[in-house]
Order: C-alpha cells, then sequence, then structure tokens
C-alpha cells in the first residue's frame, strides 16, 4: 500500500514539474512575440481603409522611450494618426516626384513620409501603449508586404526596429514592423471606420499637416 502511495506521489510531483516546464515555454514563447514592436491591421485587403497599430512593448534595454518615428511606405500619401495622451504627433511631408490626381479635379502633390511620436515625458520600460495610424491600405498586389521601419530613441540608446523578415529564415532580433497585403474586396475596398479619422473617448485624429523641426529620416 505504502508503494502505490510512492509511486502515486512520485507521478504527481513529474506532473507537476512538466506542467511548469511546458507553462514556462509557453510564457517564454509569448513574451518573445510580444517583444517586438508590430504593426497589426484592421483590414488588409488592397484599396481597403484600415486602422494600423503599433505597439511599443518596452523600452532600450531598460531605458524609457522617448520618441517613436515611423516611416510610411511608398504608396500610402494620406495619413491620419491618432492623438495619444502623453504624447505629442506631427508629420513629416516630403514633395512627390509626380503628382498624382486627387479625383476631384486636383492633384496630390506631398505626401506623409513620416509620424512622430514623441513622449511629454520618457514613457517607463514594462509598460505597453499603442499608436493607431488610419490609412488607405495601396491598390497592390495580393500578398504584397507593407513595411513600416521604425526607429525607437530611448533616454539612453535607440533600437532600429528595420530588419527585414525574410520567409523561410529565422525571425531577426529587430524586425521591421508589417502587414501583408490581401486580395481587394472589390466595390466596397473593405471600409472600415478608420476611413473617416477614428475617434475613441480617449484619442482623437489628426488632420493632415507636416511639421519640419520633426526629426529626418
Amino acid at each position: 500500500m505504502h508503494i502505490h502511495e510512492e509511486s502515486f506521489a512520485r507521478c504527481c510531483a513529474l506532473v507537476a514539474v512538466s506542467g511548469a516546464i511546458v507553462a514556462g515555454s509557453l510564457a517564454f514563447g509569448m513574451s518573445a512575440a510580444s517583444a517586438h514592436v508590430s504593426a497589426a491591421a484592421s483590414v488588409t485587403s488592397a484599396g481597403g481603409y484600415t486602422l494600423v497599430t503599433f505597439s511599443l512593448p518596452h523600452g532600450c534595454d531598460g531605458s524609457p522611450t522617448t520618441s517613436m518615428t515611423i516611416q510610411i511606405p511608398e504608396g500610402i500619401n494620406s495619413v491620419t494618426p491618432t492623438v495619444v495622451a502623453g504624447w505629442s504627433v506631427d508629420k513629416v511631408l516630403e514633395k512627390l516626384a509626380t503628382p498624382i490626381d486627387n479625383g476631384e479635379d486636383g492633384q496630390i502633390t506631398e505626401r506623409v513620409k513620416q509620424v512622430v511620436y514623441t513622449a511629454d515625458k520618457p514613457f517607463p520600460d514594462g509598460y505597453r501603449t499603442p499608436f493607431d495610424l488610419s490609412l488607405q491600405v495601396p491598390d497592390v498586389k495580393a500578398g504584397t508586404v507593407l513595411s513600416f521601419p521604425t526607429i525607437q530613441k530611448c533616454s539612453v540608446g535607440e533600437t532600429a526596429w528595420i530588419q527585414p523578415q525574410v520567409k523561410g529564415e529565422e525571425e531577426p532580433e529587430h524586425p521591421t514592423p508589417a502587414f501583408t497585403v490581401t486580395a481587394s474586396e472589390g466595390e466596397g475596398h473593405g471600409h472600415s471606420d478608420a476611413e473617416e479619422g477614428d475617434e475613441t473617448e480617449t484619442s482623437e485624429a489628426v488632420d493632415d499637416g507636416g511639421s519640419s523641426s520633426a526629426p529626418g529620416w
């Protein structure tokens, strides 16, 4: 009887240890996966209006974040950034080499090159905050990857999230925030609430405009 009880106790101990190892592995995996600055789009279809959320998960080796500079891909001309409490936001414009017809008997002569978020005071490590950009997905081929190279500056040092992810290879240490464009949803172009510049109780959209004082790329 005692032998069976001892064997049962050993079995339970092994199960507990195995469970702890699995849980620890899952937690580590989740932590590793969420440790990057990412770009999550509410709509990914070509020509659709979307809200792209960039998540800031941590500082630079423990140093608090002071600014985030997000590079906007070619083919995207207009961007409406969401105001985030405790941060100022500016848009850096650049002239287009060739003006584009805006469809309303006018022309688009410049585009948003960068969106720069600057913290009112250094944002502490260990806390997460999102930055939302409202924009229209370019009418490009499905499977096209839209990359948003991002520079995270901190009180001490900076992290350049600019390493491309190559299919079939391991994820780089500092991957570029990106999402893959899917097929167009037709005439509706996948419209979302981002089309009019999404507003929430705690944030509001900013009209197009540049800032010459914002840092360059």
